[in-house]
Order: C-alpha cells, then structure tokens, then sequence
C-alpha cells in the first residue's frame, strides 16, 4: 500500500517556497553572468564602432548611422554586420561550455 503524498501540508508549501527561491537567486546569477560577458564583449571595440553599435542596436536606420559618421550606406551596413559577428566571436570566445 503506497501513502498519498499530502500536497497541502506545510512542509510541501515551505519546500514549493524553497524552490522557487532557488530558482529566482539562479536566474539572477545566470542574468548577471550574461550581462557581465556582454559587457566584457562590448569593451573590446573602440569607442566610435561601440557608438555606431549602439545606436544600430536602438534602432537608428542604417542611412541615419552612415551620414553621421561619413560613411557610404554601404559602408556602414558592411560595418554593422562585421561588428555584430565580431560581437558574437567574442561572447563565444570568452564562454565555457559544458556538455
């Protein structure tokens, strides 16, 4: 004969609370973790392409962000696309992966 587990017991509500915590303080360090990478990845341009970045990344039209910075839009969307894939190689570069 199996006993029932009783779901409305406060040792389960204390444990439900535990774990939910757990969770919270997890994603918290895991979301801090992140942004410290990203901003670790975001330091190694040089302060105009981070300007340019930046402003793509607000949503600043690409014509907008070539005429700024006297550049073809060519240019500046070459430019763009170049430093997105460099910010991508450098969060990889600096994250471990475990398997």
């Amino acid at each position: 004969m199996t006993k029932k587990l009783d779901t409305d017991s406060p040792t389960t509500d204390v444990f439900d609370e535990f774990e939910e915590l757990l969770e919270q303080v997890i994603l918290q360090e895991v979301t801090q973790a992140v942004w410290e990478r990203f901003e670790g990845a975001l330091a190694k341009f040089d302060p105009e392409s981070l300007e340019i970045l930046e402003s793509h990344l607000d949503g600043v039209p690409v014509e907008k962000l070539s005429n700024s910075n006297k550049l073809s839009g060519q240019d500046a969307q070459s430019l763009i696309k170049q430093m997105k894939k460099d910010l991508v190689r450098h969060l990889r570069k600096d994250c471990n992966f475990r398997h």
